[in-house]
């Protein structure tokens, strides 16, 4: 369809109206994405920009109609120019807006400044839109917001058609095997849980699933997610996303525990106690697995009904529920006649939100972008010899398709942007010099070499994790070279060594400014990240285990991105260069960030069981209350404030290792904790008989046991990371 609107030349309407542009290929790659809805929100972000753009543009001529008309710097039109590029560059990157909003604002916007600078364009400028001529200023953004349009237009044609690729049917086929492996991995479990002894290659294949499902987890959220602008033109989607949402959370939750079950299951020693149980118990465990598994397919497969919509799907489910409930009781039944007979005792137990435009690390973007954009604009305004052209806006324009927040490696990013733009210009350049002739077998030769081109590089862009950047770049530079029409006149050479002279200029100018104006070396914000998660953790533990404090809510979003953060971070840390400091610690570093992990998922459990409703439960106010129980908690408090000096010796040696060895030697924080369960466990109130109760979920003995596994799992964590810390 480009080569139809560009090469061709056979649809007047785009022609005559200027409907079609070298811009409208670069919103095209920019706008497509791998589904529909994410498209569509791509397409919004981007049009929002252009029409930004082209507003703030229009605003250059209220009061000066024909923008600069001399020269000379006296001109009051100049200094009103140069106050409003200032203003709308550093307010578009301040406010909350997407980056890809951001990057159409402003690669429009300059062009826009620099034909109000340009003398030469004052009275010669206009625009035809649908047959009328507009001579004035103000519809200076009108051709970009046409050309804008059309590669938005086109880009969500392409996901519509042959077949419309919806986020919402690859969340059906991701809920699918998700559901899939939830069974798979609970099969596993109770095999390896209930059997004898320990079987290494079934514990393996339960560590492989749970890797499997927190990949889908994620991967089910995005395409929720995407799925909005789905759910918004067809009704039956908004069912069915309410429904994907409530799953989303559901398997969420149950991932967090499912994993600290697992990790206790693993640390199981299969003495006699357990075989003794686990022989009454295992058929009972096997029914309840089994139904509860047909229970969440049966609810998942009604999720994309969009709910119960007959008799046969109401009775399936109250018949999946009634045998779930039924084998929980029999379970529960026998668990407690085990534990009796076998003498075991009992406990009774927005867009301007403040929050973002004022966080550290978003002014420190805004301002380092907003001074490459004004310097890239000064530099295209006087331009220097026959090298760089005056009022040229592709040096600052190239800036703003260029925006990133990433937050590693300013080096790293911006040569990797370089090699995407050069390639794709230069490669572009070639081929429409070697094909870009008025012929029919050019024409071929150019469509066909332009379909591998992009499909090429669209493929790096969608699926690498290394190569997205530049493969985007290259197939947006590239294709916006080779879709100029065609021509029987040599191409001049010249052309394009001016626009690779613009990269270089545009990306030394970021370089610049974001090495300057960085927040410090990927390693060492990647440490500030770990140790500013750890520091919530420690006040997080401190609150959920404080008998004064009945309202709890874990931060786990806030704690999770940060956590991200500090890993995107430290992958960037290896590439840095050290020079005279120690080689950085990575291996230690990633056992920093499963024990992190691991410190957050126990307490997303104990929230889980204790706190669900933000408010802890009363029986887990009861069990704090027993003096044993804050002895127990005290010493993983102590490890927890000690541990900060260990992690501060992931980058930096603080400490010296003769003193982080002779600070391990004396911690006596695990025997304190152990001998403080014993104690917890005879001060304990005692249940005279069996409690008789619906679910082992509200066993208190059993909830008692689980929130001791989690602190279990705490320390086990600070001790591997420790260890490893010591060793490294």
């Amino acid at each position: 369809m480009p080569l139809l609107f560009r090469l061709d030349h056979s649809i007047p309407f785009f022609k005559d109206n200027s409907f079609w542009s070298q811009a409208s290929i670069v919103m095209f790659v920019f706008t497509l994405y791998k589904s529909v809805g994410e498209t569509i929100e791509f397409a919004c972000q981007g049009m929002l920009g252009t029409v930004l753009a082209a507003i703030v543009g229009g605003m250059l001529f209220l009061p000066f109609p024909y923008g600069v008309e001399s020269q000379g710097y006296d001109d009051p039109a100049v200094l009103f120019g140069t106050l409003m590029a200032i203003l709308a560059i550093f307010t578009t990157l301040l406010l909350n807006l997407s980056t890809l909003a951001q990057i159409f604002m402003l690669s429009n916007f300059v062009w826009h400044w620099m034909k109000f600078m340009d003398p030469g364009v004052a009275h010669g400028y206009h625009s035809h839109f649908m047959g009328v001529q507009l001579h004035s200023f103000m519809w200076i953004g009108l051709e970009s917001v046409k050309t804008s349009c059309c590669g938005c237009v086109l880009a969500i044609l392409v996901t519509l058609l042959p077949c419309p690729i919806l986020a919402i049917r690859k969340a059906k086929g991701v809920s699918k095997d998700m559901v899939s492996i939830f069974g798979d991995t609970w099969e596993t479990a109770l095999t390896m849980y209930c059997s004898h002894c320990a079987n290494v290659h079934e514990q393996a294949k339960i560590r492989h699933d749970m890797q499997r499902i927190q990949s889908h987890i994620g991967t089910f959220q995005s395409h929720i997610s995407n799925s909005w602008w789905e759910a918004v033109f067809v009704p039956k989607y908004r069912r069915v996303r309410f429904l994907m949402t409530y799953l989303d959370s559901m398997a969420t939750q149950t991932v967090d525990v499912f994993t600290h079950v697992i990790n206790s299951c693993l640390r199981e020693d299969f003495g006699e106690t357990h075989n003794q149980l686990m022989e009454g118990c295992r058929e009972d465990v096997q029914r309840l697995i089994h139904s509860a598994q047909d229970l969440l397919s049966l609810s998942t497969e009604l999720v994309w009904k969009a709910g119960v919509r007959s008799a046969d799907d109401r009775e399936g489910l109250s018949r999946g529920i009634k045998s779930v409930n039924e084998n929980v009781a029999t379970l529960t039944t026998r668990f407690n006649s085990r534990k009796e007979d076998m003498g075991l005792e009992y406990l009774d137990l927005e867009v301007f939100d403040r929050a973002v435009i004022l966080e550290r690390k978003h002014l420190n973007y805004a301002v380092r972008n907003s001074l490459s954009t004004l310097l890239c604009l000064a530099i295209g305004y006087f331009g220097y010899s026959k090298m760089i052209p005056q009022l040229n806006a592709e040096i600052a324009s190239t800036t703003g398709v260029l925006l990133s927040k990433f937050i590693g490696s300013s080096m790293t990013a911006n040569l990797n942007r370089l090699q995407g733009v050069c390639l794709g210009v230069v490669v572009g350049e070639l081929m429409y010099a070697l094909l870009g002739w008025c012929s029919a077998w050019a024409w071929i030769c150019l469509s066909a070499f332009l379909i591998t081109w992009v499909s090429m590089t669209l493929f790096a862009y969608y699926n690498s994790e290394v190569y997205s950047t530049m493969g985007c770049l290259m197939a947006a530079f590239g294709a916006q070279q080779m879709l100029r029409g065609c021509s029987s006149d040599v191409v001049d050479p010249a052309i394009t060594y001016h626009k690779v002279i613009n990269c270089v200029v545009a990306i030394g100018v970021m370089s610049i400014v974001d090495m300057s104006l960085n927040l410090g070396l990927p390693s060492k914000a990647a440490l500030r990240s770990y140790t500013e998660a750890w520091t919530k953790l420690q006040e997080e533990i401190a609150s959920l285990f404080s008998v004064e404090v009945q309202h709890f809510d874990f931060p786990k979003d806030q704690i999770i991105k940060t956590v991200s953060d500090a890993k995107s971070l430290a992958a960037e840390a290896a590439l840095e260069p050290r020079f005279w400091k120690e080689p950085w610690r990575g291996v230690t570093f990633k056992v920093a960030l499963k024990s992190i992990e691991e410190v957050r998922l126990a307490i997303s459990c104990i929230e889980s069981q204790c706190a669900p409703d933000s408010e802890k439960e009363r029986w887990f106010m009861r069990l704090l209350s027993i003096p044993a129980m804050q002895e127990t908690v005290k010493p993983v408090l102590e490890k927890m404030q000690n541990m900060d000096q260990f992690i501060r010796n992931l980058d930096k040696k603080d400490v010296t290792d003769d003193e982080l060895l002779s600070l391990a030697k004396h911690d006596d924080t695990w025997q304190r904790m152990q001998t403080s369960i014993g104690v917890l466990v005879n001060q304990a109130p005692r249940a005279d008989s069996v409690l008789e109760v619906a679910s082992l979920e509200e066993d208190r003995a059993a909830l008692a046991s689980f929130v001791l596994s989690c602190i279990y799992s705490v320390m086990i964590a600070m001790q591997e990371l420790q260890g490893a810390i010591l060793v490294g």
